[in-house]
This record gives C-alpha cells, sequence and structure tokens, in this order.
C-alpha cells in the first residue's frame, strides 16, 4: 500500500536555508598548504553540516516513496581542529595513523531518527512490523587521519552518543505536525511506540584510502575499505563496507558524509570546483538492534530481527570552491527483520559550509 511521503525534513531544510545552514557532506580538501597555518582558539577550519535522510519523494528520487522503517533523520554538527585534539588523538585505540604530519578534529552533533511500520494508518498494535520509535542524541567525537604512503591514507573515529528514545522525542509531534504542514494524512499509530528509555552507543571506525593519485586534469580514482563497529544500548554490531569514488580535484577526506557516520574533517581545502561519483557496498552483523528488539526493561512490541544485513550507498557530490559542498545519495539494504515486507531504503541530501574563526 502507497503512502503519501513523510516531509519532516521537507520543514527542517527551510527553516535551515533562512538560517544560513545546509545539510552536510565533507570537507572539500587539497592536503597541502592549509595543515600547518597557525590556529585560533577554534582552530581552523571550522566545519558545520547538516544532513537530512528521509524515504519522501523530495529526498529518494529513483526508488518507491513510502513512509515505512527508517523513514527520516536529521543530524547537526560542527568540527574544528583545536590544538588539544593532536594530543588527545594519541590516545585513540588500534595505534596512530602513520605519517610525517597526522592531523586530528574534534565534533559536537545532534540526530534525531524516526521509525514506523509500513501500514501507518493502523491505530491497534502491529506484533508483526516495525515498532514505532524515535531517537533523539547528542554526539562528541574525535578523529585523525595520517598519510601513510603517497597512496595511501589511514583514518580514524570514535563517537560517543549519548540520547533518549520514546516520546520524549518529539517524533511523533514532528512527523504529524509536518504531514499537517504539507497537507498529508497523520500518521496513526504513534500511540503504541516504545517506551521512553536512555540510551548510550559508543562506535569505533577506521578507515584506509588508497588513491591513484591526480592526473594532469585532476582526476583521481579512489578506493576506500573501513570496518568498525558499534557498541551500547542502542546497537551492538560490527561493520565492514568499501567506497568506490571517482571524480576530479576529490577532497582530502574519506568518502561521503551520512548520519551514522560523519565525514573526516581532518583534511585541508582546495579552492578549485570538483565532483565525485560513488558507490559504497557492505554490510551489518548485528547482535541487537533497539529498534527492531524493543525496549532494554519496559515491555514493549519486538520483531525478529536478521543478524546480517547488507547495504548499497551510491550518489554524487559537488565541490563549490572551498565553502560549500553539496551531495545527494540513495541507500537500499536487505530485509532486516522477518516478517519485513518491502524493501528498506532511503534518500539523503547532504551540504556542508566551511568558514574561518
Amino acid at each position: 500500500m502507497m503512502h503519501p511521503p513523510t516531509s519532516v525534513g521537507i520543514a527542517a531544510l527551510v527553516a535551515m536555508a533562512g538560517a544560513g545552514v545546509a545539510p552536510g557532506v565533507a570537507l572539500a580538501s587539497d592536503p597541502a598548504p592549509e595543515l600547518d597555518r597557525p590556529r585560533s582558539g577554534w582552530g581552523n577550519p571550522v566545519r558545520i553540516a547538516a544532513l537530512w535522510e528521509n524515504d519522501s519523494s523530495a529526498a529518494k528520487l529513483f526508488l518507491d516513496t513510502t513512509d515505512r522503517y527508517y523513514t527520516n533523520g536529521l543530524r547537526f554538527d560542527i568540527a574544528w581542529r583545536p590544538d588539544w585534539a593532536q594530543d588527545t588523538a594519541r590516545a585513540i585505540p588500534f595505534g596512530e595513523p602513520m605519517g610525517e604530519n597526522p592531523q586530528a578534529a574534534f565534533g559536537l552533533g545532534v540526530r534525531h531518527l524516526i521509525f514506523t511500520p509500513r501500514d501507518i494508518d493502523a491505530r491497534e498494535p502491529l506484533p508483526d512490523d516495525y515498532p514505532y520509535s524515535g531517537w533523539l542524541a547528542f554526539s562528541a567525537y574525535l578523529q585523525r587521519a595520517g598519510q601513510i604512503t603517497e597512496h595511501l591514507a589511514m583514518a580514524d573515529h570514535i563517537e560517543l552518543d549519548v540520547g533518549i528514545v520514546g516520546s520524549w522525542t518529539g517524533a511523533e509531534q514532528l512527523q504529524n505536525n509536518t504531514h499537517r504542514l504539507f497537507g498529508f494524512d497523520t500518521v496513526k499509530g504513534w500511540d503504541n511506540q516504545l517506551a521512553n528509555e536512555f540510551a548510550i552507543n559508543l562506535t569505533l571506525r577506521r578507515k584506509w584510502r588508497f588513491s591513484t593519485g591526480r592526473d594532469d586534469d585532476g582526476y583521481e580514482l579512489q578506493f576506500i575499505p573501513e570496518v568498525g563497529g558499534v557498541a551500547g544500548t542502542v546497537y551492538r554490531q560490527l561493520e565492514s563496507y568499501a567506497t568506490l569514488r571517482w571524480g576530479m580535484n576529490l577532497p582530502d577526506d574519506f568518502g561521503p558524509s551520512r548520519i551514522a557516520d560523519i565525514n573526516m574533517a581532518t583534511g585541508g581545502w582546495t579552492d578549485d570546483f570538483g565532483f565525485y561519483l560513488f558507490a559504497r557496498a557492505g554490510g551489518r552483523a548485528i547482535e541487537h538492534n533497539l529498534f527492531l528488539d524493543g525496549n532494554t526493561f519496559p515491555d514493549s512490541l519486538s520483531v525478529s530481527k536478521h543478524p546480517l544485513v547488507g547495504e548499497i550507498h551510491f550518489g554524487a557530490v559537488i565541490l563549490l570552491g572551498k565553502n560549500f559542498e553539496i551531495g545527494y545519495s540513495q541507500t537500499y539494504s536487505t530485509h532486516e527483520f522477518k516478517t519485513q515486507t518491502g524493501d528498506p531504503n532511503f534518500g539523503a541530501w547532504t551540504i556542508a559550509w566551511r568558514c574561518e574563526f
């Protein structure tokens, strides 16, 4: 059954545009001259980013547009390179990236996610469908990256997310008020959402970047494998992905941003126009997913999840000089639970603004 698109993110984007803030991808960068310059108290540069993921027609251009499963996500983020992060980054697990001038960055973010079942018109509980839930979390992360050889770089990301799940997140109000604003029917089953509980997650991730180097016209091909893990009350899982990207004047980062995987803020800048196309594939081995397994302590709706989930993610990014990046991507994954019908997929618009303080 097709449903009207969830337009939560549309209203948020309008508000962001009015405030001069835009949704985030990555730092467009050229690793050379900017890395050694003196920093202010904030540390230069500063990246301000916002990301919007949604399954509506405004975000999902190529696949069916229905309100179901992971239906909306927003993340607002700021990252910079303070002097103290350089020393602190040496304590990150897994050893220190090699290279003559490894760089470190620190970031803060807030995210809001909404999950709904396939049948958003039903008022009664749906025991075999995705439970209604929202997640509001505040994030702090530390990053470091180093150039190992001319064609190989490595990066680490460690992030702590602390927040709440349940009605305290305001997911019902955000979704239904946005539906009313754009003339869509409201979602009926929010009385069945997961109970309120505090939630915490720790994420560790390592990436490698193999590059051909730029040719005379600025074109380059890169292969970016990654491994990571998440532990906490929301997710407990292991992850493995690989990204292939090709383009002109590629930024000094490690692939495009997602809400669950904000990009590296360690690189330098480039003043040139650039672009790239990318495709990412991989999967995760899941021991716990609160949004499928249900609340930690109170009784709640839950479904029987699949322990292995595969995913593909593809899109394009445009680099508008040294200040802006804008990108679009589409994500498709295999079924997440055993009674699932329909394919989980969503689109994303991402923009970043870089500035100096």
